[in-house]
């Protein structure tokens, strides 16, 4: 039996709220992969709300373009500007 699309997002939608009620004062690194301005609202901008409320909260974002970055979380941020796979190998 094959789950619907519905179900399966209520379930992404039930596990993200888990995750963030969980962590929300816990150290939670957000980690952005090659996120553009698309659809901002689907990753990024839950991101940088997510860093914003909490203080013990981190952003790093790897993209092959610059990013903005919001002032508020800029001091808990990190935006690196190149390929994916580079910049993780090291």
């Amino acid at each position: 039996r094959q789950i619907s699309t519905r179900a399966k997002t209520n379930l992404r939608i039930t596990l993200d709220t888990t995750f963030v009620r969980r962590h929300q004062r816990t150290p939670v690194l957000y980690l952005e992969l090659g996120v553009g301005m698309n659809t901002p609202s689907i990753i990024k901008f839950n991101f940088w709300q997510q860093v914003a409320q909490n203080p013990r909260a981190q952003y790093v974002s790897i993209n092959q373009q610059t990013m903005y970055l919001p002032d508020e979380i800029s001091g808990r941020s990190l935006c690196l500007t190149g390929d994916i796979g580079q910049i993780l190998q090291g």
